[in-house]
């Protein structure tokens, strides 16, 4: 059995393995089920958080486990 020596190795060992995908995917599907049926967008574009803004992050998470889960 090994130990970890610090709270740092345990992290970095959960953030390293691919544990959180299917999490990631679920929390993801869920976010832009509420998304695509407008759920909340009008309290963010009261201050200016538009559309295009969610679209331009749920591209970019999208691109980003990709990559993660092409290591």
């Amino acid at each position: 059995m090994i130990l970890c020596s610090s709270i740092h190795d345990l992290t970095s060992n959960y953030s390293n393995s691919k544990a959180m995908m299917q999490n990631l995917a679920i929390t993801m599907d869920k976010a832009y089920d509420m998304f695509s049926h407008g759920a909340y967008l009008h309290q963010y574009e009261r201050f200016g958080v538009d559309r295009a803004f969610f679209q331009e992050a749920f591209l970019r998470i999208d691109q980003i486990t990709q990559n993660y889960a092409s290591l």
